[in-house]
């Protein structure tokens, strides 16, 4: 296939718009990158806006900036340029702000222009320097798949790397053939980088031992892409069993799957709830979780992250989130033969037993009472000190909620029926007042009953 074929089947299954940003550096894989982009067929070519900054980095790059400006005016070409000021410079780490200089240049471009796709040109020879620089930094496996023809670099904005599938040297053979003028980078030929390093000394020196070594590295990338797409599509599938909600998991099902599993479901947990996170901290949680003795728990994530252990839930929230502070306060009085729909949706109502009450289904409860209990009633949440009263004194609500084991998410969404001086009859789910005498009052002298219907069950 020819060398134009093969970069439009590239940028066919990358680009998705009618207008893109080229980055281009006036080095050879963005001059090769721009040339081919303007010999795209015409029914394929886009609308082509060139970006380029000066870094004022080499004293070449005034001749390049002019050289540039002059080649898109010729080719009719709207470029965009900007000039990165020395005096704003940092003394460290410079690398990183440039990249980032440059891209909050390209995003505003963007932004005005209604442009959605930014083309680099990156290059299969970065493709593996990448790989390896990754490799010798450590971190997670899926980390080496590389980079990506296609990714998402602000929101709504697409990264596209057309020229992934080509080496630097048919790049450079290209340019040589089309006579395409270009600019040399001397700073790519020092060695005071890893990425310089490994381009000048490391890979020249791996190919030596084996001519095939850059082949090697992408059939090797490709397998872990395809491996960690399968692997992603079984711990998703997982994933949605044990889950919740966002923030809570159940930790029943995390116990009984096997022990690769239970971490690679933690991990998910901590990649969906955390921007960031250390392996040692994937440890701490699993070890609260296995830790039979201690039903509760909280590890410190930084970042005003908590994972939390809690029964049978588990999760990751942000400390004083709203699930794990109280409900916003929230009191409503029961009308005799009407419905009263909760802020969770669940239905509570207060009916006399001698007309019609409505059917009972299994996701319902009721309370059944004779008209010695003050009215009006009311329906609540729970509040610190509440008891309810039994036949030999008060029990306190918490307790209860914690002998049955109640997780705290629960416990702090809990219903509570009450009497006209706000004592506890009913914890709704969980526990009635005994001075009551529940259902055997029912068979009997029960003149009233407060009705629950569980909505979530239906």
């Amino acid at each position: 296939m020819e060398f134009t074929d093969r970069f439009l089947k590239s940028f066919n299954l990358t680009s998705h718009s009618s207008k893109v940003l080229a980055a281009v550096s006036t080095g050879v894989d963005s001059t090769v990158m721009l040339d081919l982009l303007l010999h795209l067929p015409k029914a394929k070519r886009p609308q082509i806006y060139v970006a380029y900054v000066d870094h004022q980095l080499r004293k070449e790059s005034k001749e390049e900036s002019k050289y540039l400006k002059d080649f898109c005016a010729k080719h009719d070409l709207k470029l965009f340029s900007l000039t990165w000021p020395i005096e704003i410079h940092p003394t460290t780490g410079i690398e990183a702000a440039a990249r980032k200089f440059r891209y909050d240049f390209f995003k505003k471009i963007m932004h005005e222009n209604n442009i959605n796709e930014l083309l680099t040109a990156h290059h299969l020879d970065d493709q593996i320097e990448t790989f390896l620089m990754k490799l010798i930094r450590g971190g997670r496996l899926a980390q080496l798949e590389g980079i990506k023809p296609r990714t998402e670099f602000s929101e709504g904005l697409f990264l596209l790397r057309p020229l992934l599938p080509f080496t630097k040297n048919e790049l450079r053979q290209y340019a040589k053939k089309k006579h395409l003028k270009y600019f040399e980078d001397q700073t790519n030929y020092q060695t005071n980088t890893l990425r310089n390093r490994l381009r000048q000394i490391v890979i020249p020196e791996l190919i030596q031992e084996n001519s095939g070594f850059k082949d090697h590295v992408i059939d090797f990338m490709q397998q872990l892409g395809l491996d960690e797409e399968l692997l992603n599509y079984e711990v998703q599938k997982n994933f949605n069993n044990i889950r919740i909600t966002h923030a809570q998991f159940s930790l029943d099902f995390w116990q009984s799957k096997s022990e690769l599993w239970k971490q690679k479901l933690l991990e998910k947990v901590f990649e969906t709830n955390v921007k960031k996170f250390k392996r040692e901290q994937l440890g701490e949680a699993k070890n609260l979780l296995e830790n039979k003795f201690k039903p509760q728990g909280r590890l410190d994530l930084g970042n005003g992250y908590e994972f939390y252990k809690d029964y049978n839930f588990f999760g990751i929230l942000k400390k004083n989130a709203q699930k794990l502070s109280s409900p916003q306060e929230y009191e409503t009085e029961l009308k005799l033969g009407k419905w009263v729909k909760l802020p969770d949706n669940n239905l509570v109502g207060l009916f006399k037993t001698d007309h019609s009450v409505p059917d009972m289904d299994w996701d319902t409860e009721a309370l059944y009472f004779s008209s010695q209990i003050k009215f009006p009633l009311k329906i609540r949440h729970r509040k610190p000190g509440d008891k309810l009263a039994s036949k030999i004194g008060h029990q306190k609500v918490k307790k209860i909620l914690i002998d049955q084991k109640v997780n705290l998410l629960d416990r702090k969404q809990a219903w509570i029926v009450c009497d006209q001086s706000d004592q506890p009859l009913w914890l709704i789910g969980y526990k009635k007042s005994d001075i009551l005498q529940a259902d055997i009052v029912r068979k009997s002298n029960s003149e009233y009953v407060v009705i629950f219907r569980n909505e979530d069950a239906l």
